[in-house]
């Protein structure tokens, strides 16, 4: 089923990068495997946790391949919209 949504999304018929990569993310963290997308993530005592993400250090470089923003600015917007943080710079309407 991934596949066949990848290809989908790189031949432009309907299916979004963020869409692929979520679902991305869920299957592989429901193998036990890490995400490597960085699109989960759980609250815990306050703060946005990230699940645990294969090659963080070039997660960004897969999320732009998905049109998605950066993770820092992800973050940035979960903890906006879960009232955790305030980031004037970000308007979520």
């Amino acid at each position: 089923m991934l596949p066949y949504l990848e290809k989908s999304y790189l031949n432009n018929e309907g299916v979004s990068g963020q869409q692929v990569a979520l679902l991305t993310d869920r299957v592989l963290i429901a193998q036990g495997k890490k995400q490597i997308y960085g699109t989960q993530a759980d609250l815990s005592e306050g703060k946005v946790v990230f699940s645990p993400i294969e090659d963080e250090a070039n997660v960004d470089k897969r999320r732009k391949k998905m049109n998605m923003p950066p993770l820092g600015l992800y973050l940035k917007l979960m903890e906006e919209m879960y009232g955790i943080k305030d980031h004037p710079e970000i308007d979520l309407e």
